[in-house]
Order: structure tokens, then C-alpha cells, then sequence
């Protein structure tokens, strides 16, 4: 038995699952859990969460005591919390279905209640969301983000508040333990030589094409002269036509207006990088060999009956760890993937039942 007065290692054997009880005054290693209802799923800034059947046994039987609501199971060195419990018995057979969510999610019972307004960078809204918490979070940005205009940003639970920071600022979360990591997209995610093929490692892909969000000019401003240089632009406005407008036409995407940008070519460059000329397609793979993925990879997908050659990346996956079973996996090739419009859109569905 341990205690709190005690520190509890955080095992990241790749086969070891403990379980704590709520108080985590005792921890123990799980055993004789069914290892083919054992899974992992993850979805880009939306979930996190681990899933499994235990029945109980003479060799489990104080472990399995140990999982109840909101009891601690510890998976890969990271905390997941018991949200979901279905206990069965059929004779003197007990099973538990275990679902654990990551411990982030908790930041949900913490809040900030005052507000701030203005035209505010990422840091400035994530130190007044969580700059004080009393919680244990930490956090940390990767990558370069533009100011957003915020009114009345605040009065609001923490978990609410990040996913507002990623919405309005389009970043992308990774956690580890109770530390946030909020990733400019073009910095998330391994640059990997893996690849999906056609009848060598899928049988099967679902793809989702769509042309609503792609553009083929866009135009960017810089940094505006003060009275005493004479006012006016640093440079004078960019414009960026896609070769791909030969395909499609014109189609004008939102101007970037951008303050850090005094030299032209700069911009050039941002344009570029920014402006989606391509349809954004999403796809949900049915692999037919393991392998080893994770969160954000980047990976080729070739598929000749669509006659789809292109880079895509991970947004959501399911493994199943302990057998030999490839895991499930969406990609896309755009930030603005499947995922995120499911999460936008049950968020705006659920501002509209509260009547604002």
C-alpha cells in the first residue's frame, strides 16, 4: 500500500496499467482485464481517452475494487480519470467497462471570472485564463500566432476558455500531464516517410472532398508608418493569385492584416503559406497492417481508384495496443478538417440552446 505522503512513480512500461482509487492513497497494477477491449482514442483538440473490461478474479479482486467513479487508471505516464462506469454481474461473475478520460479535461472544474477585451495576442488571453490557476497548469506556444480582436474574453470554466483560444487563434493542443502545448499548425505533428497505399496497406478509404474554404488570391498589409515617418505602408499591399486559379477562377480569401510585416517579400511568403488553393479532403482509413502512429503525423496517402496522391495528416485515431490490429485513423489535408467543423458546429448548436 502507498500513500500520499509517499510519491507514486509514474510507470511508462508499455504494458503496465495501474489503478488508483479517487484519493490515490493506494495503487496497484492491473491484471486479468480482457486485453482485446482495451483502446485508445484521440481526436485533435476535441478528446482523449482510454477504454477497457475487467471481470473480477482472485488476483485482481483489490484492483478491481479500486476502479469507481472518477478513480485514477495511469496509462503510458499520463492520468486518466474513470468518467464512465457500466458494472454487469451475471451470476457471481462482476465485470466493470471502464472509460477514462485524460486528466486535462479536469481543468473544466476550475474558473476565471473576470473578462478582458482588446486586440490580444495567444499569451495575453492564455495568462489571464490561466496565469493564476490554483490547479497545476502550465502551459507553453509553439509557433508564431496573429493578434485576434476578444470581447469580454473571461467568466468562463478553463476547459471552455482553451477551446476558445484554439478556435479564435487556430491552434492545435497537445498535453502531457497538466502542461499545454498550443502548436501553430504548420509546427504539429511528426514529418514521417510513412505512407497508405492501395492494396498494399488498405483495402478500403472513405474521403470527404470539400471546396467551400479554397481560395486562389488573397492580399496581405504590413505594418502601418507612424505620423513622424510620414504615415502609409511600410510596403505597399501584397496580392498573391495561386497558379491553381487557372483551375478554379478567382476566388478572394480574407486579406491578412499583420503588423510584424515590413518587408515585402516577407509577406510574399506568408501569403503563400497561408492561402488554401487545394480542396480540403478528409478520409477515414481502414489500414491492413499495423503501425505505429501518433498524434498529428503526416503521412502519404496514395490511392488509385480516386486517383488521390497527397500529404495528409492525423486527426483522430483509435489503437488497440495490446493485439495485432491496425489502428483506425482519420486524416486530412487541411487545419480546417472534419474534426474541427463536427466540434464548431456542436458548439454553435449548443450556444443556441442557452439563447446567445
Amino acid at each position: 500500500m502507498q500513500t500520499n505522503s509517499i510519491p507514486i512513480p509514474v510507470l511508462k512500461g508499455r504494458d503496465i496499467i495501474t489503478v488508483s482509487d479517487f484519493a490515490e492513497e493506494y495503487r496497484e497494477i492491473l491484471i486479468d482485464f480482457d486485453i482485446g477491449t482495451f483502446t485508445e482514442e484521440w481526436q485533435k483538440n476535441e478528446s482523449w481517452q482510454i477504454s477497457f473490461t475487467v471481470t473480477k478474479t482472485d488476483r485482481n479482486a483489490f484492483t478491481y475494487e479500486l476502479i469507481g467513479d472518477e478513480s485514477v487508471i495511469y496509462y503510458k505516464g499520463e492520468k486518466f480519470i474513470v468518467t464512465s462506469l457500466d458494472r454487469q454481474a451475471e451470476g457471481e461473475r462482476v465485470t466493470k467497462s471502464v472509460t477514462a478520460t485524460h486528466q486535462y479535461f479536469q481543468i473544466q472544474h476550475g474558473r476565471q471570472y473576470s473578462t478582458i477585451s482588446g486586440n490580444l495576442t495567444i499569451h495575453q488571453c492564455l495568462n489571464h485564463l490561466l496565469g493564476k490557476n490554483d490547479r497545476g497548469i502550465t502551459f507553453s506556444v509553439v509557433g508564431n500566432f496573429e493578434k485576434r480582436e476578444k470581447e469580454n474574453f473571461g467568466d468562463v470554466n478553463y476547459l471552455d476558455g482553451v477551446k476558445s483560444i484554439l478556435e479564435d487563434y487556430g491552434a492545435i493542443l497537445d498535453v502531457t500531464g497538466l502542461h499545454l502545448t498550443f502548436y501553430e499548425p504548420s509546427q504539429f505533428g511528426r514529418q514521417t516517410n510513412e505512407y497508405i497505399r492501395y492494396k498494399y496497406n488498405t483495402d478500403e478509404i472513405q474521403f470527404q472532398a470539400d471546396t467551400t474554404t479554397l481560395k486562389t488570391q488573397i492580399r496581405g498589409y504590413g505594418k502601418e508608418k507612424s505620423e513622424e515617418e510620414g504615415g502609409g505602408y511600410y510596403f505597399s499591399p501584397v496580392t498573391y493569385t495561386s497558379p491553381r486559379a487557372v483551375d478554379w477562377g478567382i476566388r478572394i480569401a480574407d486579406p491578412i492584416r499583420d503588423e510584424r510585416f515590413t518587408n515585402e517579400a516577407s509577406m510574399l511568403a506568408k501569403l503563400k503559406q497561408t492561402l488554401q488553393d487545394y480542396p480540403s479532403i478528409s478520409g477515414n482509413v481502414k489500414l491492413g497492417k499495423k503501425m505505429d502512429v501518433q498524434k498529428g503525423d503526416w503521412l502519404t496517402v496514395i490511392y488509385e481508384p480516386l486517383n488521390i496522391n497527397l500529404q495528409t495528416q492525423i486527426v483522430s485515431y483509435k489503437k488497440f495496443p495490446f493485439l495485432n490490429q491496425p489502428p483506425e485513423i482519420t486524416v486530412s489535408n487541411t487545419q480546417k478538417d472534419i474534426i474541427t467543423i463536427q466540434a464548431q458546429l456542436a458548439r454553435e448548436i449548443k450556444k443556441m440552446k442557452r439563447g446567445y
